[in-house]
């Protein structure tokens, strides 16, 4: 008898202590620590030629890409995606030790050729960004590809996508030669130049989800050219992410704000592995 009454005096307090349990397990605590920070590393390439007699800043040999991957892989790198560093920052995903981008600028044909066998090689991963009017034109065209100039198909962009996450490079911002990417045109309005860049990226957005299914997450700006006015529009279109051409590695953290404007390193031809990543992780 004197157990049951010590026990019902205790109900109140033990009804308190799990009603406080409870409470304390419904809010919503982050699975990473706010604080932590990772470093980044993004590659830049763009076109892949079999002979060096146009290798440069911009172009270089399947020898030397196998030489990055086999370097890569020799130093414990594991490459990710973008859509990768988005889900870390946002929501805490895992990431490997050292992680790194590889990214593919423009969309040559020629990455299909060279840089998809080498990655499935290594078993690695790249991001590529498309430019959707030469993606259209080559789509439409009966040629026979040459990887000296020719552009990526939607189909060859399919083929692709189980190695390469696409982005979006813009429609049609690299033809417009006084506009030279998200620049603002002379005289032109802020009103205009929003309607018309946003346009035209929001069209290479809409082809990438109905001719591959994608929502892109990542824009790349176009000859690397960025202000306040378009960085803006650029989250405003809804972005998660956006790749720039300025070199420097990228300190990552839990704000969002930290995926925007990624600095990139350009690979030139002519120095060899070993030394190009040391400038990235010295």
């Amino acid at each position: 008898m004197n157990a049951m009454k010590k026990l019902k005096g205790k109900l109140p307090v033990l009804l308190a202590a799990f009603l406080i349990l409870l409470f304390l397990s419904r809010i919503s605590v982050p699975a990473f620590s706010e604080n932590e920070e990772i470093e980044v590393g993004i590659v830049m390439y763009h076109s892949i030629l079999g002979s060096d007699e146009k290798a440069g800043k911009y172009v270089i040999t399947p020898e030397v890409l196998e030489n990055d991957l086999r370097y890569l892989k020799e130093q414990g790198f594991t490459t990710v995606f973008i859509s990768d560093l988005i889900e870390w920052v946002k929501n805490g995903c895992d990431l490997p030790k050292k992680p790194i981008v590889l990214s593919f600028d423009d969309g040559y044909f020629n990455n299909l050729s060279y840089a998809l066998p080498l990655l499935e090689k290594y078993d690695m991963k790249a991001v590529i960004s498309v430019i959707g009017r030469y993606t259209e034109e080559y789509s439409k065209s009966s040629d026979t590809p040459n990887n000296n100039y020719s552009h990526l198909t939607w189909d060859d962009l399919k083929e692709l996508s189980s190695r390469f996450e696409i982005l979006n490079h813009s429609y049609d911002l690299h033809s417009e030669e006084t506009r030279m990417g998200l620049r603002f045109l002379p005289n032109e309005s802020k009103a205009s130049f929003q309607e018309k860049v946003g346009a035209d990226i929001a069209k290479m957005q809409a082809l990438l989800k109905e001719q591959l299914g994608i929502n892109c997450r990542t824009f790349t700006y176009p000859y690397g050219y960025i202000t306040e006015e378009n960085k803006a529009l650029i989250r405003n279109m809804g972005f998660e992410a956006s790749l720039s051409c300025y070199e420097h590695i990228n300190t990552l953290c839990h704000d969002p704000k930290s995926l925007f404007e990624l600095g990139r390193y350009n690979r030139p031809y002519g120095i060899s592995s070993e030394e190009f990543f040391s400038k990235i992780y010295s």
